[in-house]
């Protein structure tokens, strides 16, 4: 799974087929997004401000947050290595 804060990065990554890819819309996750990303044990994290959301989903899920300036920037081939 991989979340961003961006829709446009939303659409961007999901263009280059990965599927499981949402956005949270807002700097903080609710804790509606967060039961239905309890579904995934793996989750890359694209966030501008990444701690928020790190002290909440470690506790159940592998999270990759690398520190990324602009998400809708990544090509394929960045994402892929990041994965």
């Amino acid at each position: 799974m991989i979340v961003t804060v961006s829709p446009f990065a939303v659409a961007r990554i999901h263009s280059f087929g990965y599927t499981d890819v949402v956005g949270l819309i807002m700097p903080n996750m609710t804790e509606a997004q967060e039961n239905l990303l309890k579904r995934y044990y793996h989750i890359l994290l694209f966030h501008p401000q990444p701690q928020n959301v790190l002290t909440r989903l470690p506790k159940w899920a592998y999270v990759k947050a690398p520190l990324i300036d602009d998400p809708e920037k990544l090509t394929k081939d960045d994402i892929t290595i990041l994965f």
